[in-house]
């Protein structure tokens, strides 16, 4: 009986062996194609954004006979438009949007009636796409570190002392604040590459604003990283405890992912002009980490022997 089994055993392990073995290759073979399929895509979508940035770029450089014409604003917007929706975050478009806002006329020139409502609608198209990019790039950094609102009123009067300035929410902190106080400190937390949660103090002045360039003068101030409590206290010494004291100029055209300041242990923080009138800006402070960065922004030697000595601990 045993030497009947034998072969059918011995058939029956064969079988097995080999629909393991097809079912191994045709899963191979499969995900071989599958990243054939996505190499080719990937280099197919690189070289269509590759023509397209010459495309859109060469139109900004190529000479025009008058640069201030209603049809070649209109077409820079568009192209900004193109570059602002594919590009933004891979390079820093600010002095694009500056370049093109500079030269569509504004009230303080002589325009004619005719063009008037052109021009305003041009500058109203501008900083709508500063405004959108802008709050799309908020919600990519908002997803891995933190974003929190401020006001800034007073803007008219902001020769004779700071603006008005108000943070939102609860990572404010403030020694019993009046309605009518500023609240310009904010205690944020993110999450770090050691997976322990960071813990920072911000300030920030909004000290001087430019009608013309439409910029607001900003003063921040980062603490080193620091514990709950100690970052919570009202009474806290922020000089003493401070890793950045900066003074810029930020205005709608400069866009976080691009435009940051560096922090220690890899992280980087921004402050983004949301909405600018006359007399009141709505300002956002973020605290992120560097890997959100724009592709351009790369990590310095410091930054880059952190992960390794934290990768080697932690195995």
């Amino acid at each position: 009986m045993a030497v009947v089994a034998m072969p059918l055993v011995t058939a029956a392990v064969g079988f097995t062996l080999n629909a393991s073995l097809n079912a191994r290759q045709q899963k191979e073979n499969n995900l071989r194609l599958y990243a054939d399929m996505m190499t080719r895509r990937e280099q197919s979508d690189s070289d269509l954004r590759k023509d397209m940035f010459k495309s859109i770029l060469d139109k900004f450089t190529s000479p025009q006979v008058d640069p201030k014409a209603p049809d070649y604003l209109e077409q820079q917007v568009l192209n900004l438009e193109l570059l602002a929706s594919n590009f933004n975050e891979s390079m820093d478009l600010g002095p694009l949007f500056k370049h093109v806002r500079r030269l569509i006329p504004d009230e303080s020139g002589i325009v004619p009636p005719e063009k008037r409502k052109t021009f305003e609608d041009l500058r109203g198209r501008l900083e709508t796409i500063a405004v959108e990019t802008n709050e799309r790039q908020l919600r990519v950094l908002g997803d891995s570190g933190a974003v929190v609102r401020a006001g800034a009123d007073d803007l008219a009067h902001i020769g004779d002392s700071m603006a008005f300035l108000r943070f939102f929410g609860p990572a404010t902190v403030a020694k019993d604040p009046k309605p009518d106080d500023s609240i310009t400190q904010v205690c944020l937390v993110m999450d770090s590459r050691d997976q322990q949660p960071h813990y920072r103090r911000f300030k920030l002045e909004v000290t001087d604003f430019n009608l013309t360039s439409h910029e607001l003068q900003v003063r921040l101030y980062v603490s080193k990283v620091l514990d709950e409590k100690t970052c919570r206290q009202a009474e806290l010494d922020l000089k003493g405890v401070s890793e950045i004291d900066s003074k810029f100029w930020v205005g709608l055209f400069d866009f976080p992912i691009v435009d940051n300041t560096r922090l220690t242990q890899g992280e980087r923080c921004s402050v983004t002009v949301t909405s600018l009138s006359k007399d009141r800006a709505e300002l956002a402070l973020t605290y992120f980490p560097g890997s959100r960065a724009s592709l351009k922004d790369k990590p310095y030697f410091d930054e880059l022997e952190h992960d390794l000595r934290g990768s080697s601990t932690s195995k």
